[in-house]
């Protein structure tokens, strides 16, 4: 029997939130829990602004661009690798430069203030993460790039796990290459860590040049439900040089 689209929300959920047209959902709140179980049912939050009020947006795409993490990730450009020596990862250093930077490279969009106070709060919650049930957490994450020689930020984004599934929301990068580094660092990451599959959202070139791949909406949940009972942690060890990227992309 086919799904109507509004059949996706969760029962839980359906007095909260609501179909709006094609794959948008729509909300009037920001809570965090409730952010929180938008994303572990899969929902990507975003926000919009609508006759000067702010709506939350949860996308569920008819179509979500993946990369599978079962493998180790795909060989890396050599020019990727001679890049990578400028840089440093490092994980949830600084929310508002993040936030600030994807401000600075796309405008609003869609971080508008209320949904950003909403992922403060389960980025403050830290490694203990928002236990929606036992055993079942939402993690929220900036990932973040650094300049080796003048200790500036120069890519990141902001992401979240459930389980042993990583979604990235949305990033920004300030230096040539940095981005393309950034991306190719954390999959290793992400490999290293345990974490099974990589949500990237909506398809774009540059994700399939990484080896991901579109599965439709079903088939996405399917590996979300597969995968989100693992829990694993995304973790660097600062100190012990975790960071080093060069070491990281070089594969």
């Amino acid at each position: 029997m086919t799904r109507s689209d509004a059949d996706y929300i969760p029962p839980h959920l359906r007095h909260f939130v609501f179909h709006s047209q094609d794959d948008f959902y729509v909300s009037r709140l920001f809570d965090p829990l409730l952010l929180s179980h938008l994303m572990y049912e899969g929902f990507l939050p975003i926000a919009s602004d609508y006759q000067g009020k702010c709506f939350l947006l949860p996308k569920l795409h008819h179509q979500r661009c993946v990369l599978m993490l079962q493998d180790a990730p795909q060989h890396v450009p050599k020019v990727v690798r001679k890049k990578a020596k400028k840089f440093r990862l490092v994980l949830n250093r600084d929310f508002d430069g993040v936030v600030a930077g994807c401000h600075e490279k796309h405008g609003i969009p869609w971080l508008y203030p209320p949904i950003v106070e909403g992922f403060r709060s389960l980025f403050q919650a830290g490694e203990e993460g928002v236990e929606l049930f036992p055993g079942s957490k939402v993690r929220f994450y900036t990932v973040e790039l650094y300049d080796v020689a003048t200790d500036t930020l120069v890519a990141g984004e902001l992401g979240y796990t459930v389980g042993s599934v990583y979604t990235s929301l949305t990033g920004f990068s300030r230096a040539n290459g940095a981005g393309t580094v950034q991306l190719h660092a954390l999959s290793k990451l992400l490999y290293l860590c345990g974490m099974k599959m990589w949500d990237l959202g909506m398809s774009m070139d540059y994700k399939m040049g990484l080896g991901a791949q579109d599965l439709e909406r079903d088939d996405f949940l399917e590996q979300l439900y597969k995968w989100r009972p693992h829990e694993m942690l995304m973790k660097l060890d600062e100190s012990k040089n975790e960071g080093d990227v060069h070491a990281g992309v070089s594969y």
